[in-house]
């Protein structure tokens, strides 16, 4: 089965950020845009978080004993289930400091029972997963810890259901990104990393949510995602 996917980014004098993908013979297709054109938006509807969506494929992004690994974005931290987002620090893991994030990865590349890592940069704080990571929350705009939002969840061979929840979330994420954009950056993108209306985050959001897609795809099998 044939399949075509088209990423678009244009990012002066505005933001334009196409993610298309749609397969021959199938009927259904998956688009999203966010526009920045420096105007506010009119009837602004408020995002849905979704739950993860449940599958019955238990493939995973690369065969058992591979280490991939796969970053969920900018300003992600780690969630068993969005029910329990409370719970910052995993029940089941532990908890490194002072280490850089590749020598975080290494250490879940070394214990069996790593599900993914998350890791925070100003802090060079690292946590290892040993349950799966079906969550994640974006804190780049809600804010809900002190300093700069300088997070990153990454997940380890998750499987096609997990992949699935999380390109959820990712789109909702997209949704919210549109609607900030459009009503607060009016003057256009900043070059600030961690600035509200940062050219950097807005690229990031849209790149990660294409990689998640294409993980969809090749461990679901499917043409969509």
């Amino acid at each position: 089965m044939q399949t075509a996917s088209t990423t678009q980014i244009c990012l002066r004098p505005w933001f334009r950020f196409g993610l298309a993908s749609s397969a021959a013979l199938v009927l259904s297709s998956l688009v999203f845009f966010v526009v920045w054109q420096g105007r506010s938006s009119s009837g602004r509807m408020e995002p849905r978080i979704l739950e993860p969506v449940e599958e019955a494929s238990d493939r995973r992004l690369g065969p058992e004993g591979s280490d991939e690994f796969l970053s969920l974005g900018l300003s992600t931290v780690c969630r068993s289930s969005l029910r329990n987002i409370t719970e910052i620090v995993p029940s089941q893991g532990m908890v490194k400091t002072n280490l850089p994030r590749q020598s975080c990865e290494d250490l879940c590349i070394k214990d069996g029972r790593c599900r993914g890592y998350e890791y925070r940069y100003g802090e060079r704080r690292c946590e290892l997963w040993h349950e799966s990571i079906l969550a994640h929350l974006n804190v780049f705009h809600n804010r809900t810890v002190s300093g700069p939002p300088d997070f990153v969840c990454v997940v380890r061979q998750p499987t096609c259901r997990e992949l699935r929840g999380h390109k959820s979330l990712k789109n909702e994420e997209v949704n919210s990104l549109s609607f900030y954009l459009m009503e607060f950056c009016d003057t256009g993108p900043t070059p600030e990393l961690y600035g509200p209306c940062s050219k950097r985050y807005a690229e990031d959001i849209i790149q990660t949510s294409q990689r998640l897609c294409d993980a969809v795809r090749h461990v679901c099998g499917t043409a969509t995602c």
